[in-house]
């Protein structure tokens, strides 16, 4: 029997699934269709809850792309809140709507066996993190241009920190494992440690970040 091997960058699965949101976001979540839902002045409500479930259900139902759907939706309404807080005078009629949503995609992961950790991240601190882990990206760039370290899997470790940026909607706790994971899963090898000790100040950083965020 014949057998084919096809090369493929998983990682750039996330960067799809994150488009699949694109229909949710910009015609019932964004803030102002949300105001206008919870204030009866666009369609009935009763029709946003069935949109918004239609468009679920055809979501894939694999395990982690489902994650990354839900988790993506979660974030952007943290956006959506701080907006209604500001520029709505923080609307009890759509907090009350974001508040149920919110609800309804929690239940939605904890039905796909994805745990939840409660203490999730605010707004301000995935801005944190995303810079610290977009600095460590640039750093292998730069140490991968100017051949300051040999190590052959340069790419896949750039993409494992690419990759852990759609894990905030999980929770700090997941989010943190899968960082300390990234280091662990290279640890050892040839030219890994000394690449590894190159970006100790900046991986440094985002665990004390994490120390102080989990308490």
């Amino acid at each position: 029997m014949t057998e084919y091997k096809i090369v493929f960058d998983e990682s750039t699965f996330a960067e799809v699934i994150k488009r699949q949101t694109h229909w949710l976001k910009d015609n019932i979540l964004f803030e102002t269709a949300l105001y206008d839902y919870a204030n009866d002045e666009r369609d009935d409500l009763g029709g946003f809850w069935i949109i918004l479930k239609q468009e679920l259900k055809k979501a894939s139902q694999h395990k982690t792309d489902r994650a990354i759907f839900i988790s993506e939706l979660l974030v952007y309404l943290g956006e959506k809140r701080d907006i209604i807080q500001s520029d709505y005078e923080n609307d009890a009629p759509t907090n009350v709507l974001l508040d149920d949503v919110t609800h309804f995609l929690v239940r939605e992961l904890e039905k796909a066996q994805v745990g939840i950790d409660k203490n999730a991240f605010t707004l301000e601190e995935i801005k944190i993190i995303k810079n610290k882990v977009n600095t460590i990206i640039k750093k292998l760039d730069k140490l991968a241009m100017g051949q300051e370290v040999v190590f052959n899997r340069v790419d896949e470790l750039k993409n494992d920190y690419k990759d852990i940026l759609n894990s905030f909607g999980l929770g700090k706790k997941p989010f943190y494992q899968r960082f300390a994971g990234i280091v662990a899963t290279y640890a050892g090898e040839k030219g890994a440690d000394e690449l590894l000790q190159q970006l100790r100040p900046l991986l440094k950083e985002v665990v004390q970040q994490s120390i102080r965020m989990i308490g």
